[in-house]
């Protein structure tokens, strides 16, 4: 059976193939700031300014979990906290711009450790890996990302070399 006619195993694919990434390489991968740093960093370029209900939402943290690192990132001077004219109680997350160059930073550092492993492949496996990459990048943008959002700039290009 190939793995398409059955969702169960390509689910199960998909979480080996996320695994391994994080296991082969974000772990091995040092960056100017933690992971879950980069992520919430990442969710504030793409979004920009965001409260801290919304960012747990997103990033499937509790809001327990976020608050000290955005504590963290405010301490660092990569984000900051404004509240709403409208409701004072509300409080939105935006990036600074030292959050900004820390994110370039890490963006460059893992492109880089990437970069340089590529040249375990052969020139075939290359290629096909540059297909499966856009196919996989354009596949999770048709799943997940709604019609009417915001896509990430790497995805327009990559949309629009199809």
């Amino acid at each position: 059976m190939h793995p398409t006619d059955d969702y169960t195993a390509l689910s199960e694919n998909f979480m080996n193939a996320l695994c391994a990434l994080h296991q082969s390489f974000f772990r091995q991968t040092a960056t100017p700031t933690p992971a879950n740093h980069f992520l919430v960093l990442l969710l504030l370029q793409n979004e920009g300014p965001t409260n801290i209900t919304r960012m747990s939402q997103r990033l499937g943290m509790s809001k327990q979990q976020l608050t000290p690192i955005i504590d963290k990132l405010m301490k660092n001077h990569y984000t900051n906290k404004k509240s709403l004219a409208e409701d004072r109680r509300c409080n939105l997350v935006t990036l600074t711009d030292t959050g900004q160059r820390i994110l370039d930073e890490s963006r460059e550092e893992l492109r880089l450790r990437f970069r340089d492993r590529l040249s375990a492949l052969t020139p075939t496996e290359l290629e096909k890996f540059a297909t499966s990459i856009d196919v996989f990048t354009m596949s999770i943008n048709k799943m997940f990302i709604q019609k009417n959002k915001k896509m990430h700039p790497v995805n327009k290009i990559i949309a629009e070399k199809k």
